[in-house]
């Protein structure tokens, strides 16, 4: 059995060595080239994707890598899933909100969970069990939350949201896309934001923030308000503060009851 605690403490020096990685990459003139699904990829997403494989496959060499650029198979049931930039386009726009993510997966579930926002230092992790830490401290979550919402929607996503976006504003919601689920939904284990929804498939882009933000009590669902696994494809995500769950839960199975 794997011990969490080392686990959690290689995760975090890992989140930390890609973050200054990143940084470093960062430039006004950094190359971009566009994916299949016109999403872009850039040599840092790239160097901090094989830096994560180097590292795994040293420490944990039995543990296969799921990445978004790049992975590793393995030999184990467990497996690291990991986003080297989460937020690509406001990396490549000098924007403050993208994040370094990376879980260990056993069956399907998120043991260990870093999400490192390396541009404003904050690094969110905490292991199964609990607590939830950033930087190194007890999350302290606001009860109050702006009646905002993460809504990252686009136009490559499997997953249809109906008429979501309208009825939020009609129901003076305030709505945004930052382009970084890891990101966004920081805030919501915080408390800064109601919730935050993904309407893709990508186990990298959800797996290490949901782990923390059940552990804040959030509440963490597939679009249909289930559970599900994070070892391959996902069915999109609801991560939801507790003041406003119920109402986000309804209001998006209402809307894709019109699809």
């Amino acid at each position: 059995m794997i011990n969490l605690d080392h686990a959690l403490a290689f995760a975090v020096d890992l989140a930390k060595a890609s973050g200054e990685l990143a940084r470093q990459h960062s430039r006004p003139d950094l190359a971009i080239d566009p994916k299949d699904d016109n999403s872009p990829v850039t040599q840092a997403d790239i160097a901090i994707n094989t830096h994560v494989i180097q590292r795994c496959r040293a420490e944990y060499p039995d543990i296969g890598v799921l990445g978004e650029e790049e992975s590793s198979d393995g030999t184990s049931d467990l497996l690291w899933v990991c986003d080297p930039i989460d937020g690509t386009i406001p990396y490549t726009l000098g924007l403050q909100a993208s994040t370094f993510c990376l879980a260990l997966v056993q069956d399907g579930q998120p043991v260990v969970a870093v999400v490192y926002d390396f541009m404003n230092d904050r690094l969110f992790s905490a292991k199964a069990g609990g607590p939830a830490l950033l930087n190194g401290k007890h999350i302290e979550q606001s009860d109050n939350p702006m009646k905002l919402v993460e809504l990252e929607r686009f136009w490559s996503a499997p997953h249809d949201v109906g008429t979501l976006h309208e009825d939020l504003l009609a129901e003076k919601w305030q709505v945004i896309n930052l382009a970084s689920y890891g990101c966004a939904s920081s805030y919501v284990t915080t408390g800064r934001i109601a919730g935050a929804i993904y309407t893709g498939d990508k186990p990298w882009d959800v797996a290490a923030i949901a782990l923390i933000a059940s552990l804040t009590g959030c509440t963490v669902t597939d679009l249909d308000g289930q559970p599900q696994r994070y070892d391959g494809p996902v069915k999109g995500a609801l991560i939801a503060h507790p003041a406003y769950a119920q109402e986000l839960l309804a209001r998006l199975g209402q809307a894709r009851a019109k699809v």
